[in-house]
């Protein structure tokens, strides 16, 4: 259970900090309950996965939490001639880059005339994939013909661009548990 303090000057939470030791826990729900503040109780239950979102012309897909600074953990790649499918994983670290609980904002565009597919990763500060490694690992697949990271120091974004070969269908699929990873897939 997350107790939230909406609003709590930051001198009456010093002041309640000293005097802390000195009374017990109902008394303190009592004194922050009578002196205005508002106490929420919040369980966070982690959603294994979102809906399955599909693009099949020009268009955009938003989800995730814009709540805390991300890294770019790793990208993986495999291919399904058979299935017709190339599936990309992305996988969400924290702002020290280690793997994370809970994925950040995402937007996945697909421009269908242009034959590209631009995931942006919102406040990703870094990647532990380097561009120039993950252009190699990304491009010449079934349906992608090149890739690159480009980073937005302004909006504090991390882009991934997709060159493909032809048009395809994109669906998107957002995991929150550990590891939180975002999965595109191109279909034909």
């Amino acid at each position: 259970m997350v107790i939230f303090i909406d609003v709590l000057p930051l001198r009456e939470i010093c002041v309640s900090i000293k005097f802390m030791k000195s009374i017990s826990v109902a008394r303190l729900i009592l004194i922050l309950s009578f002196s205005g503040v508002s106490l929420t109780s919040q369980a966070s239950i982690p959603s294994q996965k979102a809906p399955d979102q599909w693009l099949t012309q020009d268009g955009v897909v938003r989800g995730g939490s814009a709540d805390n600074f991300m890294s770019l953990y790793d990208v993986r790649k495999s291919a399904s001639a058979k299935l017709k499918t190339e599936r990309l994983i992305l996988d969400w670290g924290d702002a020290i880059g280690q793997v994370a609980k809970q994925g950040g904002y995402y937007q996945v565009e697909y421009q269908a005339k242009q034959k590209r597919v631009i995931v942006s990763l919102g406040l990703t500060l870094n990647s532990k994939v380097e561009g120039q490694v993950l252009s190699q690992r990304l491009s010449k697949g079934l349906y992608i013909k090149f890739a690159k990271l480009e980073f937005d120091p302004t909006n504090q974004t991390e882009s991934l661009v997709l060159e493909l070969k032809r048009s395809v269908k994109v669906r998107v699929q957002s995991y929150d548990q550990a590891p939180a990873r975002l999965v595109v897939d191109l279909v034909e």
